[in-house]
């Protein structure tokens, strides 16, 4: 039976901010590293390294032939021995950002799914998520309308185009609203200076059924295609078909 694997993640210097997170066996050491960077909101696309019982893998996408450096894409999570593993270290970047520690708590069985095929809870942490796969897309090449088929229309998901990640708006609207805002006369709400969204740089994504890809397609041949014989044949292919 498939099985997920219980973390509890905390920054080296604050110890006091402790989340725990969930895992696939199946999962990489990359996958982990994604999920833990998205979860304490480090978006910095920087190149970051995980260490345990004196190795250490880091976040090339190239698994080099020495020992001491090979990607952590390359080893899966179910292939430790988390027994005898307490804790690994993740170190991030060049900007004085502490070391994460990783504890292992412990695996359970992965439930079945229901007969929608679907899991019977939403994950709490989708947001943290879904920002891990955007993080995956910059190393590994994963789409955000790869991440929109994922989640179909679960939820409802805003970009924010500036650092690349999926937000919860009111997180960044919030120092903009006071905090007797509940109290203001009508006359002293208006007068607050709230911002769009937009002017955030944050933009509400469309489910994916509801995106028009003949259209995105077409667009895409039109401004990147200039071989005329191969646009010619593109643009008798979308026409003649459907690309729901």
């Amino acid at each position: 039976m498939a099985k997920k694997f219980i973390f509890e993640i905390t920054k080296k210097k604050g110890r006091k901010n402790k989340k725990k997170i969930e895992m696939k066996d199946t999962d990489t050491l990359a996958d982990l590293a994604y999920i833990t960077l998205a979860t304490f909101k480090l978006f910095y696309g920087e190149c970051y390294n995980i260490s345990y019982e004196n190795k250490t893998f880091d976040s090339a996408n190239k698994i080099y032939d020495k020992e001491e450096c090979k990607s952590t894409m390359s080893v899966v999570l179910k292939d430790l021995a988390w027994s005898s593993m307490k804790e690994l270290t993740l170190k991030y970047g060049n900007h004085n950002i502490p070391e994460i520690i990783i504890k292992y708590i412990e695996s359970k069985n992965i439930p079945p799914k229901n007969n929608s095929g679907k899991e019977e809870h939403l994950d709490e942490n989708m947001i943290a998520k879904i920002n891990a796969e955007l993080m995956k897309d910059e190393y590994e090449s994963t789409s955000l309308i790869d991440i929109l088929r994922i989640t179909n229309d679960r939820m409802t998901f805003f970009y924010k185009a500036d650092i690349n990640s999926i937000v919860n708006p009111f997180d960044h609207l919030r120092k903009y609203i006071p905090d007797n805002y509940h109290k203001l006369t009508l006359e002293e709400k208006n007068a607050v200076k709230i911002p769009d969204y937009e002017d955030l740089n944050i933009y509400m994504l469309p489910e994916y059924r509801y995106l028009n890809h003949k259209k995105i397609m077409a667009s895409y041949i039109k401004n990147n295609v200039t071989d005329k014989e191969i646009r010619k044949f593109l643009f008798y292919t979308l026409r003649n078909h459907n690309y729901g």
